[in-house]
């Protein structure tokens, strides 16, 4: 008989609709995942100890991470959160080992309890100034936590309320004015042998004087560089790129009158 409420795909529980994801199997051998993208929730404790996933990819169309969703995933590296994200639940991503960066979507309000706790290897995370409280612990042992990317002034960061126990946050050195592209700024269509990528910028961040760098790698290889010898324009698109060998990244920078380097997009990655 069918099941009216669940549904799977290759072993990954799904309700009906798949608007939900519920469970993604710890035992799984894949060492990448990319929800569907009709999937709106990330449920309580979903992929919690998938120790083989080292990718995730999440679509723009999920707006909830619940309580625990990545929880001891020690090998996950990458995950790009997109900007429909609205609610990071407790421990979401607690004891991620293996997670270098993260940037937290501009419209979440709030980092609850031990969202990151014992992520050892975070080195960086970007944080917009929608960001009204960091709560318990949420940053506790993350002893490589080196910067932190505040798009808001120094005074708005004081007046964020930080919680005891994010000593290794307010210990890391703290970047203020901080602009960048959220993740469903960049696009990309795919032909049978070449790719588009476009780069949108957005409109609050095109006023910037100076002129602005537009680079994209494949891995660590410079495929293309464009400069564009104004202030900011609305982007730039990339045409007739190879299929890319390992995984296409795009970086924006605005180079300021005063040749200060303003990173609007680190790295984005792109896997078609």
């Amino acid at each position: 008989k069918e099941n009216i409420a669940y549904t799977s795909e290759n072993g990954v529980l799904f309700n009906k609709s798949k608007t939900y994801i519920l469970a993604y199997p710890a035992g799984k051998p894949d060492t990448s995942y990319t929800l569907p993208n009709d999937v709106k929730k990330i449920k309580q404790g979903a992929f919690s100890y998938s120790q083989n996933l080292e990718v995730i990819n999440i679509s723009s169309n999920v707006t909830d991470i619940e309580d625990d969703a990545f929880s001891n995933c020690t090998n996950l590296n990458k995950i790009d959160l997109p900007s429909s994200v609205t609610e990071i639940g407790f421990s979401a991503f607690e004891r991620c080992t293996s997670l270098t960066d993260i940037t937290i979507p501009k419209n979440v309000a709030v980092i609850y309890d031990s969202t990151f706790l014992g992520c050892t290897s975070l080195a960086s995370i970007t944080i917009s100034n929608n960001i009204e409280e960091i709560n318990s612990r949420a940053f506790h042992n993350c002893t490589n936590l080196k910067n932190v990317y505040y798009t808001g002034s120094e005074t708005d960061w004081e007046n964020i309320y930080i919680t005891p126990g994010n000593d290794c946050l307010k210990n890391a050195n703290i970047v203020y004015d901080y602009s960048y592209i959220t993740v469903d700024a960049v696009t990309y269509s795919e032909s049978e042998n070449s790719i588009s990528i476009s780069v949108t910028v957005p409109e609050e961040l095109q006023t910037k004087g100076g002129n602005t760098i537009y680079a994209i790698y494949d891995g660590t290889r410079l495929v293309d560089l464009y400069i564009a010898e104004t202030a900011i324009t609305d982007g730039h698109i990339f045409n007739n790129l190879p299929v890319a060998q390992k995984e296409y990244s795009v970086s924006v920078l605005c180079v300021t009158d005063t040749i200060r380097l303003i990173p609007l997009c680190l790295a984005y990655s792109i896997k078609p």
